[in-house]
């Protein structure tokens, strides 16, 4: 639990302001941050470094498609 919050600390003070999502990518991205929060309180890391894999290959397309 300690490293989801250490990471979404961390992501959010990188970005300068937010960008805009369409709300079925947000709503997907919470689904998957969700998914690595559960993982990580179910102390299951093998599932929370593949749901966090999911979650960052997401973010590259979505900021690749602007």
């Amino acid at each position: 639990m300690a490293f989801a919050g250490s990471l979404a600390a961390a992501l959010a003070g990188c970005a300068p302001s937010a960008p805009d999502l369409d709300s079925g990518t947000g709503k997907e991205l919470q689904s998957q941050v969700l998914a690595v929060s559960r993982a990580a309180a179910a102390e299951d890391p093998a599932t929370g470094l593949r749901s966090l894999d999911g979650l960052v290959g997401r973010l590259t397309a979505a900021a690749a498609n602007g």
